[in-house]
């Protein structure tokens, strides 16, 4: 089954690991896990969209505040598709959701357990037939724009008022904890702090940031560099027991039998320690 995950910036890891346990179900899934923004960003989107058997909405603060996933919500029930809410937020009630959400059976997936896992089986196996693609497609709904762009054009404004300073820095201060726009967050500080109209507050905090956050970048980096590392080694090794099992047994069948397991050890334990390090 053909299963489109919409989901908050701020829960790509439960994204990842939902995607993870869905593809382990059998199904294909779709998410923009590498796509960044712009039209042809939206543009695949509403393409999958319309490609997909169901869209899974990962429900979450971030998800229900975002616009994009507002629209790719409100696009899936133009096309019939079936939606299926997943609660992933543990501060989220029923009052807080939009009205069609409210009368849908969601699956509590807030302990990624097995019991979790079993409510998604039987949530996609109850599934009532596809509707066709209505004819003509309704009309696509616009790029939603991203709020780190709102962000961007506000630094770039022509006047920034010493008040607008501070609220400017707030905002950008609190997303610097969100792992996915961290990055973008620190190239936008920068961008502010090159302001000539900067009052001197402001721009102290700023380069107090910066200098804070130099810091978590290079663990970041050090991170992939450590899972590279690994992948390496554990690769190596791998090698280095399914000769000698060759050379034990003389079975070459059973030899690449075991490495793939071990293969399949690494992989699985690999991707454990890259949600628990991201």
């Amino acid at each position: 089954m053909e299963v489109f995950i919409s989901y908050g910036r701020e829960s790509a890891a439960e994204a990842r690991e939902f995607a993870d346990d869905a593809q382990a179900l059998g199904h294909n899934v779709w998410y923009d896990a590498d796509l960044t923004g712009g039209q042809q960003w939206w543009d695949q989107i509403l393409k999958e969209i319309r490609r997909c058997r169901v869209m899974v909405f990962l429900i979450s603060r971030a998800s229900l505040d975002s616009e994009a996933c507002r629209r790719e919500r409100q696009y899936a029930g133009q096309l019939a598709k079936a939606v299926i809410p997943v609660l992933i937020g543990t501060d989220i009630s029923d009052s807080v959701l939009p009205a069609d959400l409210r009368g849908t059976q969601s699956v509590d997936y807030r302990t990624s357990d097995k019991a979790s896992l079993k409510a998604l089986a039987r949530a996609l196996s109850a599934l009532p037939p596809a509707a066709p693609l209505p004819n003509p497609l309704p009309g696509a709904p616009n790029v939603p724009i991203s709020h780190l762009a709102l962000l961007r054009d506000r630094i770039a404004g022509l006047t920034l008022l010493p008040d607008d300073q501070r609220s400017l820095l707030l905002e950008l201060q609190t997303r610097l904890d969100i792992t996915e726009e961290a990055e973008s967050i620190r190239e936008l500080l920068s961008s502010l702090r090159k302001r000539p109209d900067l009052i001197v507050s402001v721009a102290n905090h700023v380069d107090a940031l910066l200098r804070t956050t130099e810091g978590r970048a290079a663990e970041r980096g050090g991170v992939r560099n450590l899972s590279l590392l690994w992948s390496l080694l554990y690769g190596v090794g791998v090698y280095l027991v399914g000769l000698l099992v060759h050379e034990l047994t003389g079975d070459r069948s059973f030899a690449i039998a075991v490495a793939m397991v071990l293969i399949v050890v690494g992989v699985l334990y690999h991707l454990r320690w890259r949600r628990r390090t991201t």
